[in-house]
């Protein structure tokens, strides 16, 4: 059970000096209530712990001290807060009070809101520690209980510490209206005592005569956040004028001790002027701005703590070589804070993590025996990477003889699918030479079975070009390729041996044709001859008779030309004399010559026509075939 006191009197509220002291003890019950404990005493009231009979609750029961009791002024405060909290104050945030009584005994006493949390005191100087969304979270309800009194015509005049105390879920409740006043009564004025507790008033409520407004509340609620956060008072100082005048003529302590950013303690400073009309004229307007200012602080103190964080992680992860992880954190810092270290630091583990991942493509590429990604691979691994290049070139140099190897295999493999079996032969026998167990023996499996595929082939066209020799009679050639087939073969293999057994059959059998064939061959040759010398009579009898056509013609040609013109003579003297036959001396000339004449012509055309047939027929007939 808490031993905080969630009220205690300020020093204005000490006896009188000629009051008189009674000893007290703790009541087992005041009236009906139960009394389970003494929370505090303060300078004119005792709290206690006790238990609601009729509902069964804890409540608080503050009882005023029986010196008090015969003071009509310090009853009257006593009973007003009551009334004033009762019946005006009803906030989450102010301590409620459910009723004042006069006990049996004589007692005043209040029933009151049991806050079990106890005070704001056990967190002075550990604002800066607190949770942000606490710290906001009392701030704001304290400002919020303030201006709902305010609102109502009721200032406080005595906030502080002690007065603020922490109900269910460490909620804030505002106590202690004992000195309080409404707004009515706009000047306060006491002659013999100041009403509040010094150090958190404000100055002007040290004067005899001052007007009640928010202001002096704001003022103390500062003094309250600044102790919150740094543990100690703002302004120095022994006694009511001293403190006042250190509060009149001085700025507050700076809290850079604590490291408070400039902006929050601008804030605070101003609500602390002396000056009333220059402070914030509410509690929620300084809430609002404070509450804004440690928010960006918050931000900015969060943001930095994680920058920290971030870049300190990273550095660990760069110094264990755990690049990728580095890699993140920086990153994450560089977003809250770009600077050069956190740059340079980024490009050395990008080059790291280049250098690894080509490492790994590399390694990645020789096991699946990709030759051309491991080059590449090694050589982004060489520009990155300014260690380890002996190493580095050895592979290179490893992987470019692999690729070499690989490119021959490939060369091989084509031309062994284009049938080009020599130059397959010819790429598989220089890379067995260079690494006879390629790919576990592979290319040396592919070697031997290209030789036999190239003897199977070279067989087959051997059969074909001696059969064919042995189909044209070449036995010679038919002979070359018996015996080259039996060195392709010596063992009989491809099914050379069951071939050269029926070939050799068939050749024997084309050998003896020969031999039978070579008896007719003196006989054919000497007809030959003999039909060369015949050939050649013939074409010399062919050269005479041209000769003899040649003049046959001319000399027909000649004579029918020759009796055409004399027969055309004579047509011609007939056609003359014809003109004249009307003459009388004419007619007796030719007239025994007329039948004549006539029969001339006819002999003379018909000659013409046969010179000129003769021709058509002589140079249209071709000339006759000799035979053999």
């Amino acid at each position: 059970m808490s031993n905080n006191l969630p009220h205690e009197q300020s020093q204005s509220d000490l006896p009188e000096e000629n009051a008189p002291h009674i000893e007290e003890t703790v009541p087992d019950k005041i009236d009906d209530y139960e009394i389970l404990d003494k929370l505090g005493e303060g300078s004119f009231a005792n709290v206690y712990l006790a238990r609601n009979p009729s509902l069964g609750t804890q409540v608080a029961l503050k009882v005023l001290k029986q010196q008090y009791a015969l003071n009509p002024r310090f009853l009257d405060d006593f009973l007003q807060e009551a009334r004033l909290v009762a019946r005006d104050l009803k906030h989450s945030s102010i301590v409620q009070v459910y009723d004042v009584k006069q006990s049996r005994d004589g007692e005043y006493y209040i029933v009151m809101e049991y806050a079990s949390e106890g005070r704001l005191t056990k967190y002075e100087g550990k604002g800066r520690t607190l949770p942000f969304q606490t710290l906001c979270k009392w701030i704001q309800q304290i400002a919020e209980a303030l201006d709902y009194a305010h609102k109502q015509g009721i200032f406080h005049r005595d906030v502080k510490p002690s007065n603020i105390l922490l109900g269910e879920n460490e909620n804030i409740k505002l106590a202690d209206f004992g000195i309080a006043r409404v707004q009515q009564a706009s000047t306060v004025k006491y002659s013999t005592s100041i009403l509040g507790t010094e150090v958190y008033m404000a100055p002007e409520q040290a004067l005899p005569n001052y007007k009640i407004n928010a202001s002096a509340d704001v003022y103390a609620f500062a003094i309250v956040i600044y102790e919150l956060f740094m543990g100690e008072l703002p302004f120095d100082g022994k006694g009511v004028y001293e403190i006042t005048q250190s509060k009149n003529t001085k700025q507050p302590k700076p809290m850079t001790s604590k490291n408070i950013p400039a902006p929050v303690q601008r804030i605070i400073f101003k609500a602390l002027n002396a000056d009333p009309s220059r402070r914030y004229n509410s509690a929620l307007a300084f809430a609002k701005e404070l509450i804004d200012a440690l928010k960006a602080w918050e931000k900015e103190t969060s943001q930095k703590e994680v920058f920290q964080s971030d870049f300190a992680q990273g550095t660990v992860a760069m110094d264990s070589g755990d690049w990728y992880k580095a890699r993140d954190f920086l990153q994450k810092a560089q977003q809250l804070r770009d600077t050069p270290a956190i740059q340079h630091n980024l490009d050395f583990v990008q080059t790291e993590i280049t250098r690894l991942e080509a490492w790994d493509k590399y390694e990645e590429c020789r096991i699946g025996e990709d030759w051309d990604g491991a080059i590449e691979a090694l050589n982004k691994s060489l520009a990155t990477n300014p260690y380890n290049t002996e190493e580095l070139n050895i592979a290179l140099v490893q992987m470019k003889r692999q690729q070499y190897l690989r490119q021959l295999y490939r060369d091989a493999v084509t031309a062994r699918d284009k049938e080009q079996y020599s130059i397959a032969i010819t790429k598989l026998t220089e890379l067995v030479t260079e690494e006879p167990e390629y790919r576990n023996g592979e290319a040396l499996d592919l070697l031997n079975k290209v030789r036999q595929t190239e003897a199977q082939s070279e067989t087959l066209k051997d059969r074909e070009e001696a059969l064919f020799a042995l189909v044209e009679r070449d036995l010679a050639t038919a002979a070359s390729r018996r015996e080259q087939l039996r060195t392709l073969a010596p063992n009989g293999e491809y099914g050379v041996g069951k071939f050269l057994e029926k070939f050799e059959i068939a050749l024997q059998t084309r050998l003896e044709e020969v031999k039978k064939s070579d008896e007719h061959l003196i006989t054919y040759d000497q007809l030959l001859e003999q039909s060369k010398n015949v050939e050649g009579d013939l074409n010399r009898l062919r050269e005479r008779n041209a000769k003899v056509e040649d003049r046959l013609s001319k000399l027909q040609t000649r004579l029918g030309t020759q009796l055409l013109r004399y027969a055309e003579s004579l047509v011609a003297s007939y056609e003359h004399f014809a003109k004249y036959q009307d003459n009388f001396i004419v007619k007796r000339t030719i007239a025994g010559y007329s039948d004549q004449v006539t029969n001339l012509a006819q002999i003379a055309r018909e000659v013409v026509a046969w010179g000129q047939e003769l021709q058509v027929a002589y140079t249209a007939e071709p000339e006759p075939q000799e035979k053999e």
